[in-house]
């Protein structure tokens, strides 16, 4: 994933992130995106009802087009159905990296996603 400026100098404190106004859920996915290594931005954290509107806001803000979902939580279908409500679309699946290699050989394991395109 291509760096964001604005996303790494609100990382560098918590209070930083805090204060910064950028979705907290987007922030963390882009700080784990970085440490896997992949080429699109990926949510492997529960996407919350309070984050739909400024998870959607701030990806377009910060040019973020194309995005992927690999968390599995309990009620990812209602999320996503509230992504699609909010202009995204469901292109297909997509494989994304662990966020952490393995701890013999220092591979990635891969993991199915679901890709997402925001209009």
């Amino acid at each position: 994933m291509k760096r964001i400026n604005e996303f790494d100098s609100a990382l560098e404190s918590t209070q930083t992130a805090y204060n910064s106004g950028i979705c907290g859920l987007l922030l963390k996915s882009y700080e784990n995106t970085i440490e896997a290594k992949n080429e699109l931005l990926d949510i492997c954290d529960v996407i919350w009802e309070h984050d739909y509107d400024s998870l959607i806001r701030d990806m377009k803000k910060y040019g973020i087009n194309e995005f992927t979902i690999s968390s599995t939580f309990s009620t990812l279908f209602k999320a996503v159905q509230a992504l699609i409500g909010r202009g995204c679309t469901l292109q297909g699946m997509k494989n994304v990296k662990d966020r952490f290699p393995r701890w013999t050989g220092g591979e990635y394991d891969l993991h199915p996603a679901l890709l997402m395109k925001i209009k």
